[in-house]
């Protein structure tokens, strides 16, 4: 029936723009986060994990692998942002009794290159020494961490993670960068050099002597730790690693996307097929009577384009509520503005008058004469 035809156009392009949204939305979102300041160097920096034989002799792998200029910088640590998974309850003078456990801090243990080796910037105060005595007491912690604690002056302020000796001090403050995924919100973090536990090993490159760099990093890796292999990565890779569900996700919306507008254009063209099959003796008095072709293909396509109206009117609002939801489980996310629903709806309606426009134009066109000796 006419109803139920029009019925099933109506879902048909109302599935394909809600899908069109989505995928927009996704893609919208991945395109945010990896546009995103991350607060750090995130390329030119490989990281790898030491061997137990290059910790062993640590101090001359480094130098070894400072001997080239493609290398900039070496730093060791026991993560790297994308990868900070430790936490620990930290206290400080003022806070609550020394034996609350409540708060939480991302744990770091970081030399004194790490700063310059990831990119990071100091707000206030020193970075971490390689000293006995920084390894003792000494905390960088970041700038939410200072918001947390309330610090007004937060060098040289008595600090320590709950491990840590009593007399901990905060020697600088970092400025916040991402440490783990854009879809968390940054929390505090504390940072401590602890020589015998770290292993992951930062090499910064020099710009333009990526492959000389690697190059050089494998022949010192295979002469220091032989029988190993060099399984390194680009920083940035984490991060990249981080986003692969979105972009599967935005490349199957894209598939589905294609195969629902495919679909309802196959549906489309049907209806007008048979929409101009049975106005043809209309077109052709029309016709006659002046009608012009623009005003007749407007006439075929008006009912078709009305259906594609309703079609978006009812798929937009639906998108907005799924994609405001979806977006809602990122801690930095993009806004769903306006123009990316009047460009879905904009692309529906071009595909669905493309499709439609066909017969139309076929229609409006035959010679009238020939429509009313065969009526």
């Amino acid at each position: 029936s006419p109803m139920l035809r029009r019925g099933l156009m109506v879902f048909q392009f109302t599935a394909s723009a809600f899908l069109l949204v989505a995928t927009l939305t996704v893609h919208g979102q991945l395109s945010f986060m990896q546009s995103q300041p991350l607060g750090f160097a995130q390329e030119q920096v490989i990281t790898f994990e030491a061997t137990p034989s290059i910790l062993n002799r640590l101090d001359s792998f480094k130098r070894s692998l400072r001997d080239d200029p493609s290398v900039v910088g070496v730093a060791m640590a026991n993560g790297l942002p994308g990868s900070v998974g430790m936490n620990q309850s930290y206290v400080w003078p003022g806070s609550a009794d020394a034996q609350d456990q409540s708060r939480f801090a991302a744990y770091l243990y970081a030399d004194s290159a790490y700063l310059s080796t990831v990119g990071l910037e100091l707000a206030q105060g020193r970075w971490l020494r390689d000293t006995p005595s920084d390894a003792e007491n000494a905390y960088v912690v970041n700038e939410t961490a200072v918001r947390e604690m309330g610090l007004v002056d937060p060098v040289g302020h008595a600090f320590r993670a709950w491990n840590g000796d009593e007399s901990g001090m905060i020697v600088g403050v970092v400025k916040d960068f991402h440490f783990t995924s854009l879809k968390q919100p940054i929390t505090p973090l504390a940072i401590s050099y602890q020589p015998d536990g770290m292993a992951n090993v930062a090499v910064r490159l020099a710009a333009g002597s990526t492959a000389q760099g690697i190059a050089h990093v494998r022949r010192t890796f295979a002469d220091a730790a032989p029988g190993y292999t060099l399984d390194y990565r680009f920083l940035d890779d984490d991060f990249e690693q981080q986003y692969r569900d979105e972009a599967r996700l935005s490349t199957l919306l894209g598939f589905f996307a294609a195969m629902a507008a495919f679909i309802a254009c196959l549906g489309i063209l049907g209806l007008a097929a048979l929409g101009a099959q049975r106005r043809r003796k209309e077109v052709g008095v029309r016709k006659v009577l002046g009608a012009s072709v623009i005003g007749l293909v407007a006439l075929l396509t008006r009912d078709l384009a009305l259906l594609v109206l309703v079609a978006v009117g009812l798929a937009l609002p639906l998108a907005y509520l799924a994609g405001e939801r979806w977006l809602d489980t990122f801690a930095y996310r993009m806004g769903l503005g306006v123009g990316l629903f009047v460009l879905a709806g904009m692309m529906v309606l071009f595909v669905a008058l493309a499709a439609s426009g066909y017969h139309a134009i076929r229609a409006a066109t035959v010679n009238p004469a020939d429509v009313l000796r065969d009526e």
